[in-house]
């Protein structure tokens, strides 16, 4: 991944796509911070990033999305897609936009003739302010009860950094220490965690 990437101007979204651009990163997150049930369908040692963004040209300023693949564990000719989107700030359209994104993933593997599969949208959050904003699309959509049948209906999982304790931050040193970069970064108290980041990139071998 390069720096100098003009799709992703915004640094937060540059080391969020450096670090999980990375595969053993990536899986290590994944491993320790997806849903439990996901983690029981999806066979991460298979896990592999895309090249393909389904982002619009025009978007690409506001948007970095990550886009990997695994198989699944009782069907190893069955693909699940998990799509990674990092937000710094709550974002009131994020699950409109990551249905779009799942639309496009859908045209994309019909293109192909290829056959659907599941998409996981997974949104990373770092800002200050908690998520307040909708999970799903069908939070967006005001509608009676009788018609909420006809509303798409897609969750996202949310992985709120802030609510996290530095604890219960799992996974390798290295993940560690980003993600504790990350949670702290917009924040005063960044000066007295950066020691115990540096303790955890001290026990890394390279």
């Amino acid at each position: 991944m390069d720096m100098n990437d003009p799709i992703t101007p915004n640094p937060h979204d540059r080391f969020v796509k450096l670090t999980f651009g990375r595969i053993p990163l990536a899986r290590s997150f994944f491993a320790h911070h997806l849903p439990t049930d996901v983690l029981d369908e999806v066979d991460l040692d298979s896990l592999q990033l895309t090249k393909d963004s389904f982002i619009d040209a025009e978007l690409r300023e506001s948007y970095s999305d990550l886009v990997f693949t695994a198989r699944q564990k009782n069907d190893a000719d069955l693909i699940v897609y998990l799509l990674f989107e990092h937000k710094s700030r709550p974002d009131p359209t994020a699950a409109l936009q990551m249905l779009r994104y799942v639309v496009r993933i859908y045209e994309q593997r019909q293109r192909n003739r290829q056959s659907l599969c599941c998409v996981i949208p997974l949104v990373f959050y770092h800002g200050l302010e908690p998520w307040n904003v909708a999970r799903g699309v069908e939070e967006l959509v005001e509608a009676p009860e009788a018609l909420k049948r006809y509303v798409p209906r897609m969750p996202l999982v949310l992985f709120d950094l802030g609510r996290y304790s530095d604890d219960q931050l799992r996974g390798e040193a290295l993940l560690r220490a980003q993600l504790l970069l990350l949670k702290y970064i917009m924040s005063r108290e960044l000066p007295q965690q950066l020691p115990g980041i540096m303790q955890l990139l001290s026990e890394l071998e390279d």
